[in-house]
């Protein structure tokens, strides 16, 4: 079994602390977008808005991405 430090496990807890912290933020983000766009989760554009900012590059803008799936 691998062995870990003090000072490790106290670095790892560190980083999930922070790395959490970043969740939330990107999710306050993200429902504050959702609400500034009048988008709900029952509609079809949350889906494509939440692939586009989540799994898309930066190769092209949100029209662009719509276009590319037929809207």
């Amino acid at each position: 079994m691998i062995e870990i430090t003090q000072e490790q496990q106290d670095k790892i807890a560190a980083a999930k602390t922070f790395i959490n912290e970043l969740a939330s933020v990107q999710d306050l983000y993200y429902h504050t977008l959702m609400v500034e766009l009048g988008l709900n989760k029952e509609d079809r554009t949350e889906d494509f808005l939440f692939d586009y900012v989540f799994n898309s590059g930066d190769e092209e803008t949100f029209v662009e991405y719509l276009g590319r799936h037929g809207f």
